[in-house]
Parts: C-alpha cells; structure tokens; sequence
C-alpha cells in the first residue's frame, strides 16, 4: 500500500519541510549532522543575502518551499534521478527524486521523496512511503 502526500506552497508552508534526520534516517548521522552543519554555517557566512525565513531551515537542516537547487543540495546531496532539463539550469520545471529513506533501522518502509523545481526553486514536495523496504 502507498500512501502520497502532495503538500503545495500556498497556506500550509510550515508544513513543507524535512528534516535531515527524517531524510538520512536515525543511525551514525551524528558526524554527518556535523558536517552538514559546518557546511550550512560556511554556505550562510558566503550569502548572507539569503531570506531569514530559508536560513532559518538551512540551519535546522530542513528542506522547504522557496529553497534554490543549491541549497537543497547542500542539505541533501545530489538527487538519486532527475526529469525535465539539465539539474544546473534555472529556467523550467523539472523534478528531482532521491529514496530509500528509512526512518529507522526497525521500520520495514521506503520513503521517496520527488522535489518539483520552478524556475529554479523548490516548489512542491510530494513524498510516498511503501511498507516494502528496497
């Protein structure tokens, strides 16, 4: 069974995000996370123009609407696919997937994430969960 969850942009912003913990699952991230912050703190320090509002979930290590290619990626690496044009282009819709995502080591799921980019920022998360593990 699948259950999909389409979450948009408009009304319900605080609820599109996740968080690193949620994306890379619960076991041996901590030197990760610390890298990842490091890197966040690094990213901000070099762009500090970015919105306090996108900060604000770069520095939770959550993904969110409004994010740049670049930010997503900094949080969650390269995506596993990609639709649409190149990923380095700014200028049309195109969806990038990243998986296999478990919670935790004990949970028999798969999570897949597909990330919609418009006009080069995040714009819809649409994430599926299976009870079947990959």
């Amino acid at each position: 069974m699948v259950r999909e969850e389409r979450l948009q942009a408009e009304g319900i912003d605080d609820h599109l995000r996740f968080r690193f913990d949620e994306f890379r699952g619960w076991t041996k991230i901590e030197p990760e996370k610390r890298r990842l912050r490091e890197a966040v703190t690094n990213y901000l320090r070099e762009n500090p123009e970015v919105d306090p509002r996108i900060k604000k979930h770069l520095q939770n290590l959550e993904i969110a609407v409004g994010m740049t290619k670049e930010q997503v990626k900094l949080l969650w690496g390269e995506p596993h696919d990609s639709t649409g044009l190149d990923t380095q282009q700014q200028s049309s819709t195109n969806w990038w997937f990243y998986d296999r995502i478990p919670m935790a080591f004990f949970e028999r799921k798969t999570w897949f994430y597909a990330l919609g980019f418009d006009s080069g920022r995040l714009s819809q998360i649409i994430q599926r969960i299976t009870n079947q593990p990959l």
